[in-house]
Formats: C-alpha cells, sequence, structure tokens
C-alpha cells in the first residue's frame, strides 16, 4: 500500500517549501524500507510491505502515519494526509531534486507544474 503525504509548518500549517534534510534523514532510519520522497519536496511517500490481511494493512499504515507524525512533531511540521495541500500556491513549490522528477517536469511541463498545488 503507498500512501503520500503532505508536511506542513506545525506554526502556520502552511505547506513547507523544503523539508529539513534531518527530518528526511530520521524518516529514512526508522522506516528504510518504507519511506521515500515524492516529487515535491513537500511531499513525502510510504509503501508498505505485502499486506495478506486487512489487519496487517491497518497495522502497517497505523505505524507508518503515527511514527512518522512524531519524527514530523520533533521538526516542527505536521504531517497531512491529503491528495493537495489546502493552501498551497502551486508555483511556490519545489520540485525534489532527482532524475525522475526532472525527466517527468520536462515530459510533462504544464502538466506536471500544476500536479504541485
Amino acid at each position: 500500500i503507498e500512501e503520500e503525504y503532505f508536511l506542513a509548518d506545525a506554526a502556520s500549517r502552511g505547506a513547507v517549501r523544503k523539508v529539513p534534510p534531518a527530518f528526511i534523514d530520521d524518516a529514512q532510519k526508522a522506516f528504510p524500507d518504507e519511506v521515500q520522497r515524492e516529487m515535491l519536496q513537500s511531499q513525502i511517500e510510504v509503501a508498505t510491505a505485502i499486506c495478506t490481511t486487512m489487519a496487517e494493512a491497518r497495522s502497517a499504515l497505523a505505524r507508518l502515519r503515527s511514527g512518522l507524525a512524531d519524527i514530523a512533531g520533533r521538526h516542527g511540521l505536521l504531517l497531512l494526509a491529503s491528495g493537495t495541500h489546502p493552501s498551497a500556491i502551486w508555483s511556490r513549490q519545489r520540485v525534489t531534486e532527482a532524475a525522475r522528477y526532472d525527466r517527468l517536469m520536462q515530459e510533462l511541463q504544464m502538466i506536471g507544474s500544476r500536479n504541485q498545488g
């Protein structure tokens, strides 16, 4: 199961433009096979191991959600389970630096840019 989360500043509730590297490091140390960067720097993705029952799925997602929320809180961030950040301005979001995302933005151009908000 894959889920993507937005990261917001805990004080302002606004989308962060750049996620602190220490947050990413802590999240990947806590969940090395389950957490990865997403296209926008204000997002993070989790992917569970294969679940064979609903109970396994529920447990895996609860562990990831609560664990990441705790880590985010230690870095002054909030975790949002949302398709888009409700108040983010798409033109101000930053793409994560990775060849895959550079290629997507080059190929999709306007569509890729609008995916940011």
